[in-house]
């Protein structure tokens, strides 16, 4: 595998350090921003998916993407996107509201057609610039 990375040259032209790094690019590449967000992208509501586990899916999404001050609109931008309840979605779009009001409301409309109580809040770590969510039940009773 070395002396396919190092070619034309021979491996024992290289340093050490160099080698390393075509080992390094070749095993673990960079991640490509474009990718990363096409998958963030991508994630939308399964069929039989309820709101709790689609908005753990969606907070923990954009973990490797670089939105910075953008994320809590992408955030919220996604998950209203990829919602499948339109009437839920409609509602949502009456306003402009933040991630945790989109998540916490569409919670509520799914518990009361469910009658379930609401089992995800999605809140931003003061640490670090990734949402996290505190995942109970999702399941109906």
């Amino acid at each position: 595998m070395l002396r396919h990375l190092c070619s034309p040259a021979a491996p024992s032209t290289k340093t050490f350090r160099e080698l390393c790094n075509l080992l390094t690019g070749h095993y673990k590449p960079k991640r490509l921003e474009v990718a990363d967000n096409y998958h963030f992208k991508e994630i939308n509501q399964e069929r039989s998916e309820y709101i709790a586990s689609y908005s753990t899916r969606i907070c923990r999404g954009p973990a490797t993407c670089q939105f910075g001050e953008y994320l809590d609109r992408a955030l919220r931008d996604q998950f209203i996107s990829g919602l499948r309840h339109k009437s839920i979605n409609k509602k949502l779009l009456d306003k402009n509201r933040t991630v945790f009001d989109c998540i916490n409301l569409s919670l509520a409309k799914e518990a009361a057609v469910h009658s379930v109580q609401p089992a995800v809040r999605c809140k931003l770590s003061p640490h670090k610039e990734s949402y996290s969510s505190q995942t109970h039940s999702s399941k109906p009773r």
